[in-house]
């Protein structure tokens, strides 16, 4: 699979100065296909680490591998992808100006990418502007494309608490998934 994304534009970002100097690369996306997918899921985080951005991947960084490994039986493809595309020094949290300059690109991901299932990892990606999720994780929309909307714990956060938060997060995957099949009769 592949998406026709400029990323011209992308890498040749530089709204946020900053960023531009904490980064060595600009983190695009990343596709785990799977034959037996029902549909594609959008796993939206924050924003790239030190490692996705060595290697221009996202979350294959501790993190990254926490939620890959608990989406591992999903049947469902994974598009991964950051609100922020860029690294910011001592991975701190992105700033309300930098989520806002990357606003674009991941409207158009997801646009192009026309995932059915959304789901934003972390109080940033559901604080992006997806008003529905500011202020209650772990609920579910369908919006009018019939995309099926969540949110849920920062796979960093499920590092640091522990199995329940890993629990919590493969709940909320799993309750996304019956709520698409529900309403596209999968």
């Amino acid at each position: 699979m592949s998406i026709t994304v400029d990323l011209s534009q992308l890498k040749s970002c530089s709204k946020c100065p900053d960023l531009c100097t904490s980064r060595s690369q600009v983190v695009g996306w990343d596709w785990v296909v799977r034959d037996d997918a029902i549909t594609t899921m959008a796993c939206v985080l924050r924003n790239p680490g030190k490692t996705e951005d060595q290697r221009g991947i996202p979350a294959i960084g501790r993190a990254g591998t926490v939620m890959r490994n608990i989406l591992s039986s999903v049947p469902c493809s994974l598009y991964i992808t950051n609100m922020v595309k860029c690294y910011s020094e001592d991975n701190r949290p992105p700033t309300a100006t930098e989520l806002l300059n990357c606003r674009g690109f991941i409207d158009e991901e997801i646009e192009v990418v026309k995932p059915g299932i959304i789901v934003l990892f972390g109080k940033e990606a559901q604080a992006m502007g997806f008003k529905d999720f500011s202020s209650d994780r772990h609920k579910i929309r369908v919006d009018d494309k019939g995309r099926v909307w969540t949110s849920t714990y920062h796979p960093s956060y499920a590092m640091r608490v522990g199995d329940q938060a890993k629990g919590v997060i493969g709940r909320d995957v799993w309750a996304a998934l019956d709520v698409y099949r529900e309403v596209h009769s999968v």
